[in-house]
């Protein structure tokens, strides 16, 4: 499910949900007040999983990948962890990221450094759908 994380927070990602539907143009000419909340409160039912966790580079690996040219990450607040997982050997084989993510903590900066320390530039955007929250893009492209 979209709201899915490894590191959840209900006040915060219901107020993320909430701004979403308000910036959304759909919904807002589609639904009434009371099916915003209906849909509010389906959408934090929470369900626990243990799943297994794999490093990026142990994939890259397994697959003989030589070259990725886009690697998309979009995954509720465990971006840097993402990239921990590329051994360093891996990091020239990625050309292009593209990751979405919440800037709490700081995590943009974060993640730009990690960019730039491996030879990439960056650029961080916003869309209109996200526009009153902290969810942005940061691209990398390397230099």
């Amino acid at each position: 499910p979209a709201m899915s994380s490894f590191r959840p927070d209900l006040a915060r990602d219901r107020h993320l949900l909430e701004r979403l539907i308000e910036n959304d143009p759909v919904w807002v000419v589609a639904n009434d007040h009371l099916e915003k909340m209906r849909f509010l409160e389906t959408a934090f039912l929470t369900q626990q999983q243990t799943i297994p966790v794999r490093r990026l580079s142990s994939i890259i690996a397994e697959y003989g990948v030589i070259r990725v040219d886009v690697l998309k990450i979009d995954v509720q607040h465990g971006e840097t962890e993402v990239l921990a997982g590329l051994s360093e050997e891996d990091w020239p084989k990625i050309h292009q990221v593209v990751i979405e993510l919440q800037d709490y903590d700081g995590v943009v900066t974060q993640v730009i450094d990690i960019f730039r320390c491996h030879g990439f530039r960056t650029d961080v955007a916003i869309i209109p759908l996200h526009e009153n929250t902290k969810v942005r893009f940061v691209s990398a492209t390397r230099e």
